[in-house]
């Protein structure tokens, strides 16, 4: 476990499901608080198999077809849709309509950059710090 390894810099380590979008949040909320009150950081290890690769053609996958499926399965964002519904924090229709503005912000996001001219490539080095 990597949140094990915390102990060796002086910090505490935790390991979250990182399919259950609230128990994430309740795990990054109190590392916030933990370090907003002066008491230094706090590593989580949000555990959850990623569906794709970190970039397309990058060569065969590590996971099988039965890994695979169990992690598609376990989909954090159909997970908490139905906890909204199951708790009654949102309708139906309120999820619907959260789910239609973020594609359509996605689109417009996508639209910008498509219509954006390609950077300058003495720009790649801009705001790179390391």
């Amino acid at each position: 476990s990597i949140a094990d390894r915390a102990s060796a810099y002086g910090m505490p380590g935790k390991i979250v499901d990182g399919y259950d979008v609230i128990a994430v949040y309740e795990a990054v909320r109190e590392a916030v608080a933990r370090a907003r009150s002066g008491l230094g950081p706090t590593l989580l290890e949000c555990r959850a198999l990623k569906h794709r690769p970190h970039a397309e053609g990058y060569g065969a996958w590590v996971f099988s077809e039965e890994e695979l499926r169990e992690a598609q399965a376990k989909d954090p964002i159909k997970k908490l849709r139905t906890d909204l519904l199951d708790t009654g924090i949102l309708r139906a229709e309120e999820i619907d309509s959260i789910e239609k503005g973020v594609i359509a912000e996605i689109e417009a996001a996508e639209r910008f950059a498509l219509q954006s001219p390609f950077p300058k490539p003495e720009e790649a080095a801009e705001d790179l710090y390391a």
